[in-house]
């Protein structure tokens, strides 16, 4: 019913070419609003990350510059009204989604070194590079509505109308973005097709007039827009876009002997590796603890793997026990065909991928396991839904009393971090018991990897200490503040990239 009525609630009374027109431009606007957001999200997450506090201010700053731009734009539009400034508009929000596509990897590698809260970087990344755009975008919609609104008896109509059609298009834009684009296109693609797209609408209102200039702009930025393509080619690193995450692969050089290619989707690090010379090799400690882990339990028929990577650990358990029966829960899809291609999977017999949320799949689930490996990290950061007593149950449910669980965590023993380490540990003490604990920094008290290891006490060497947390809070899916605690063991290690 809604698909039958909804186009002639649009378009009543608005049945001439012209009034189309800019109900065409209100959709498009829309659509070009939300992938543009999308897009600053996957180019802001390498630098700043993807927590929850990126979001803020990438959504905060866009309206804002949003709600500035509607109200220079209704001023302007009382006073001028011309189709003109609509098209020289639209050309604006060209050149500028233009001129991010050229500057953000130079704002990216300066702001990088930005010695600042995150949040405050974040927002002021945000100011640079996307609130120029929103802005423009923004002022577009008062004119719009100025020249489709002919008297007051059809004012709200006009507005509705309009504003119907601009939401339609953001969502349109959403879902084109979220499940094709960047499936099948990177970042700076997406851009690309956005100053096209804005390039083309511009072309809907008087077209005659003063075409040859027009023709010109429309040719530079689309020539350009191009260059931009082929200069990403230069890049040392390789990005990569899934439907779920930006992704760089990297090479570097450890030693003389090593050779090391990784992936990282964020600012804190590399994430997943091989040694290039000898793949089937585990090149980073924590993955080298939990194979040790795993060696010393004898009861290894079940394993599950909770966070996938490029699949380097469950690759080096299904070759190392080829009787064991693995399963490995990995968000992403898109990381399957990137592991294949620069991280040597080779897709072992004894290993099943399962494409899921690990919390997800833990609810749906009754297996229970020998060995649980957990490697869940977002960036530097757990998923909220992973450190809930919610989590904790579900978890239970998979193991007994032999089971053993490791985990890689990223915290330390110092003050301002105890907190966010205490949370962490929280719902595996619930459901196991005390932990025994391996931190990377010998002292303890640096930000880094550690493992720890749950029902365990039996096989893990004496190196694995107990720790007793003066107060652990067990937090719920209604109140988990990780974003919190994260920031604050951050803040009192600003120097230390976590």
């Amino acid at each position: 019913m809604l698909s039958i009525f909804l186009p002639k609630l649009l378009f009543f009374r608005y049945n001439t070419p012209m009034h189309k027109t800019y109900l065409l431009i209100a959709f498009i606007t829309g659509f070009v609003l939300m992938v543009f957001e999308m897009v600053a999200a996957r180019l802001m997450s390498p630098v700043v990350g993807g927590s929850t506090y990126i979001w803020a201010s990438i959504i905060g700053v866009i309206i804002a510059a949003m709600s500035l731009g509607y109200f220079v734009g209704g001023v302007v539009a009382d006073k001028r009204g011309s189709r003109r400034d609509v098209v020289w508009a639209l050309f604006g929000v060209a050149l500028l989604i233009l001129l991010t596509t050229y500057q953000y990897a130079w704002l990216f590698e300066v702001s990088s070194v930005w010695r600042v809260d995150v949040r405050l970087q974040a927002t002021l990344v945000a100011m640079v590079l996307f609130a120029p755009t929103s802005f423009m975008l923004g002022a577009i919609s008062p004119y719009l509505v100025k020249l489709q609104t002919k008297s007051l008896d059809e004012a709200g109509r006009s507005v509705a109308s309009l504003s119907a059609l601009n939401s339609l298009g953001g969502i349109v834009g959403t879902f084109i973005a979220g499940f094709f684009l960047f499936g099948w296109l990177g970042a700076r693609e997406s851009l690309v097709i956005l100053i096209a797209l804005v390039v083309g609408s511009s072309w809907l209102l008087v077209p005659k007039e003063e075409w040859r200039l027009r023709v010109v702009g429309s040719f530079a930025c689309v020539v350009l827009a191009g260059l931009s393509l082929i200069s990403s080619e230069h890049v040392r690193s390789i990005a990569i876009d899934t439907t779920a995450a930006h992704y760089e692969v990297r090479e570097w050089q450890e030693d003389q002997s090593k050779r090391i290619r990784g992936i990282l989707s964020g600012i804190g690090g590399i994430q997943s590796g091989i040694r290039i010379d000898k793949p089937d090799e585990l090149v980073f400690w924590y993955t080298q603890e939990m194979a040790n882990i795993v060696e010393a339990v004898p009861h290894k028929e079940n394993i599950l793997v909770l966070g996938g990577g490029t699949f380097t650990l469950p690759r080096y358990l299904a070759k190392t026990y080829p009787t064991a029966n693995i399963e490995v829960v990995e968000i992403d899809p898109g990381l399957l065909p990137i592991a294949r291609q620069y991280f040597a999977y080779t897709d072992p017999s004894n290993i099943t991928i399962h494409f899921d949320d690990a919390r997800t799949f833990l609810n749906r689930t009754n297996t229970v396991y020998d060995i649980i490996l957990i490697d869940v990290y977002n960036d530097s950061e757990v998923p909220f839904s992973l450190v809930t007593a919610e989590y904790s149950a579900a978890l239970r449910k998979h193991t007994n009393s032999k089971t053993v669980v490791a985990v890689n965590m990223i915290a330390s023993k110092q003050a301002g971090c105890t907190p966010l380490f205490s949370a962490l540990d929280a719902p595996y003490r619930a459901a196991l018991g005390g932990g025994k604990y391996l931190y990377r920094a010998t002292d303890g008290l640096r930000v880094s990897n550690l493992i720890a290891a749950y029902n365990a006490s039996r096989y893990v060497p004496e190196r694995y200490q107990g720790y007793h947390f003066a107060e652990q809070l067990l937090y719920t899916d209604n109140f988990t503040p990780i974003e919190r605690l994260h920031q604050a063991c951050v803040d009192e290690n600003s120097t230390t990239n976590i």
